[in-house]
């Protein structure tokens, strides 16, 4: 089942945590600097923002909550038409694809933190992205193009 099928048929989705016990101690937090340095640019901008909103929701509500489409949609400057898919539910299933959600009944699973990208994304990169990705560190995280 994809997200836009359930995106088809509702108006509000469930969101739950997905704990991921590596990721939860390593990873790195979704609204943290390594994901808008290195997984927004994968992922996409539209697909980051939304997977910021749906753990911002889990800070709020950590044993999940009940998701308005349309309204977070326009939260992100989309529209949510359910009879017809467009960028807001692209995001969704980008999210799936990439495995930072995942569908369960009536909704979605979601990581708040995500492992370090893997090689062959981290190639994807322009160049001077993987090379700060390649001095980024936890101790010393890459911030503005420097190390600090």
């Amino acid at each position: 089942m994809t997200v836009s099928n359930l995106l088809c048929r509702e108006s509000t989705l469930i969101v739950l945590p997905w704990p991921d016990r590596e990721a939860d101690q390593q990873g790195h937090d979704v609204r943290g600097r390594y994901v808008e340095l290195f997984v927004l640019p994968i992922l996409g901008p539209t697909a980051t923002w939304l997977l910021r909103r749906l753990v911002d929701g889990l800070e709020a509500f950590p044993d999940g909550y009940e998701l308005d489409l349309a309204e977070t949609a326009g939260a992100l400057g989309l529209i949510h038409l359910p009879e017809r898919p467009g960028p807001f539910a692209k995001a969704l299933d980008r999210t799936v694809m990439f495995g930072y959600t995942r569908p369960m009944p009536y909704g979605l699973a979601v990581r708040t933190h995500l492992q370090s990208l893997a090689a062959k994304q981290i190639s994807r990169l322009p160049a001077h992205l993987r090379s700060m990705h390649a001095e980024w560190s936890p101790a010393r995280p890459v911030t503005g193009g420097r190390t600090t």
